[in-house]
């Protein structure tokens, strides 16, 4: 019989060796689905059918979590060159969630800025995953900026899920409030998620950062598909979820 439940692990990019950040656990919240939020907001007295109740919306908010922000802070940036050095991002709030430009500007639109706000994902099987911006909420920050989305597997690949966002305009502010959705992470699967947290471990984190670093050693160009098959056949994954299951929470 087919399994109808597959099991996600998740956890913080949260170590005790992260330079300048330190381990900050206690910003990441479990996460509830869009699903759930939804449900908050129904009128119960109201004969008519909400949206909650298509089947086309609960396809994609069941499965779909979102990732909220801890606290309220804003950041000044400004771009007066493509240079990623020479843009400059300041904090405007005593209080902020680090955050950092992680490479020259490659868009007419803006500069691209990066929080130091991280997920680690690995599912028991192969599972695509698409991270994208809170479509579905509003949201202050989503007026100054877009998260950069993606897609990609987390039952083959080990890679942290990064919280980046291009921003509009080379000059201005954007600003982020306490509570309000930062990015949804929406699992490509029909099957019920079951979420189980883990504390991400400096060893863990090695393979992770090694995973991000084999363009340098298999070369800049391959295909997501190359990366899993060396994921599997060197039995990466088997110790990934091995070390994984060793420090659930």
């Amino acid at each position: 019989m087919k399994k109808d439940k597959l099991t996600v692990y998740w956890a913080p990019h949260s170590t005790p060796t992260d330079e300048g950040i330190g381990n900050w656990n206690m910003l990441y919240e479990d996460p509830d689905t869009l699903f759930k939020y939804w449900t908050q907001h129904e009128i119960k007295e109201e004969k008519e059918a909400s949206m909650i109740q298509c089947p086309a919306f609960a396809n994609i908010s069941r499965n779909t979590y979102v990732f909220n922000c801890p606290i309220d802070f804003s950041f000044a940036f400004n771009a007066q060159s493509t240079l990623g050095h020479q843009i400059e991002l300041t904090p405007l709030t005593k209080e902020y969630v680090s955050a950092f430009i992680p490479r020259n500007q490659t868009m007419h639109t803006g500069p691209n800025m990066e929080l130091a706000m991280r997920l680690h994902m690995f599912a028991e099987e192969p599972l695509e995953i698409m991270l994208t911006g809170p479509y579905l909420h509003k949201t202050e920050y989503t007026k100054y900026g877009v998260l950069t989305s993606g897609q990609f597997d987390i039952g083959r690949w080990f890679r942290p899920i990064n919280c980046e966002i291009q921003l509009f305009g080379q000059n201005g502010e954007i600003h982020f409030k306490k509570n309000e959705p930062l990015f949804y992470v929406k699992f490509l699967t029909d099957k019920k998620i079951e979420l189980k947290r883990f504390e991400l471990t400096e060893e863990i984190d090695t393979y992770a950062r090694k995973c991000i670093g084999a363009k340098n050693i298999y070369g800049l160009r391959n295909p997501l598909s190359f990366y899993y098959n060396k994921f599997g056949k060197t039995r990466t994954r088997d110790i990934v979820l091995k070390k994984i299951k060793e420090n659930l929470i």
